[in-house]
């Protein structure tokens, strides 16, 4: 964290050491109580300044074992862990909002929550091993952020709460697993798989559509009240802060910067057509190259739990055995065909990432944790 601090302030011309800090406090999301104390560390140095938070924890491959509190290690760390810093951060992300007009929570998720299931409850996902899976981890991550996203725009707050598939990316999770850590397993993922540097760019991308779109925003009022300036924050001298150090920090990851985000023209909508694009409170999902194409979105295997027949739970399975083979064949041709699928785009999440009894259960379940019951 300290190295990357440091390249990021090294990349912009003039920043001052304390415009990129790392918190004191280490964050240890297996332990709720370590979360607990990151957050309040980040609340008070960040009280008015936290613009965008990205949940990007990921582990797998572990060997059975639970926390204190009797969570799934896996369900802990890869969704409960991120949920409560989340919820415990709320204050500050909303604070942020209320002054630059929005706010970013980026929970980063899989593939794999396309053929996942939260069941048979939230409890079950969260305290049982067998169902608290990496998967339905990752699941659980896309219907906790549409329900942070329907909450928060319910209260009127503009915090944007989005999800995004990173595609097939060679990280350190690989490395926990028997098989995958030696050859030729290990030869195939380092050389089919996409860097981490490249797996961030639809995490970056994630993060700033929403400050696009108020940008976006200003510029449809600015135009109606005579003083347009039309050209493009990511581009001109008139560039957005906050872009303008994401683009920074991407630099220094050795991440791609998108400047490829969709900007409508001011002059082919009304006023209010604006707002229903800009203000819209649609839960956004994005996904990169190959993962989003309609062969991974639109076909997948649905939610196991719809099949309610012994017949229909056999067509779940068929369907879900053709669509594992091609969304594998996808995950190995992702990278090396990144030159002519390399777009991040808006897609659909799986149907069961928009079941709001589970996304309801799953918030009570982080603001419990959170000592936030009843909030």
């Amino acid at each position: 964290g300290a190295r990357v601090a440091r390249e990021i302030r090294d990349s912009i011309e003039g920043c001052p050491e304390d415009r990129v800090v790392v918190p004191t406090t280490p964050l240890d999301l297996a332990s709720n109580a370590s979360v607990a104390a990151f957050a309040r560390e980040v609340s008070s140095t960040h009280a008015r300044s936290l613009d965008v938070l990205v949940n990007n924890a990921g582990v797998n491959f572990l060997p059975e074992s639970f926390t204190p509190e009797g969570i799934g290690v896996i369900a802990q760390i890869n969704f409960l862990g991120p949920a409560v810093l989340t919820r415990l951060l709320e204050e500050p992300l909303s604070r942020a909002a209320e002054r630059s007009g929005v706010a970013a929570v980026v929970h980063v998720s899989s593939v794999t929550h396309r053929y996942a299931a939260i069941a048979p409850d939230a409890s079950a996902f969260l305290r049982t091993w067998e169902h608290g899976s990496y998967a339905a981890s990752k699941l659980a991550n896309v219907v906790f952020a549409n329900e942070c996203q329907r909450r928060w725009w319910d209260a009127g707050k503009r915090i944007v709460s989005v999800a995004v598939d990173p595609g097939a990316v060679f990280s350190n999770l690989w490395l926990r697993d028997a098989f995958f850590s030696k050859p030729p397993a290990l030869f195939l993922l380092r050389k089919l798989y996409a860097p981490p540097t490249d797996g961030a760019t639809a995490v970056v991308f994630a993060c700033l559509v929403p400050f696009h779109e108020e940008g976006n925003e200003k510029s449809v009022d600015a135009e109606e009240s005579g003083n347009a300036d039309l050209s493009d924050g990511f581009n001109g001298s008139d560039a957005n802060p906050k872009t303008s150090a994401a683009e920074a920090a991407a630099a220094a990851a050795g991440a791609y910067f998108p400047r490829d985000i969709p900007r409508e023209s001011p002059k082919t909508k009304t006023k209010a057509e604006q707002e229903t694009l800009c203000r819209s409170s649609r839960f956004r999902f994005y996904a990169r190259g190959l993962f989003a194409t309609k062969l991974v979105v639109r076909w997948g295997p649905k939610d196991v739990r719809d099949a309610k027949s012994r017949v229909e739970k056999m067509k779940w399975f068929a369907r879900y055995a053709v669509w594992g083979v091609a969304t594998l064949l996808c995950s190995a041709l992702d990278w090396p065909m990144r030159r002519l699928f390399s777009t991040t785009a808006e897609v659909p999440s799986s149907p069961g990432s928009y079941d709001e009894r589970t996304g309801a259960a799953l918030w009570e379940e982080a603001g419990k944790a959170a000592g936030l019951a009843g909030r």
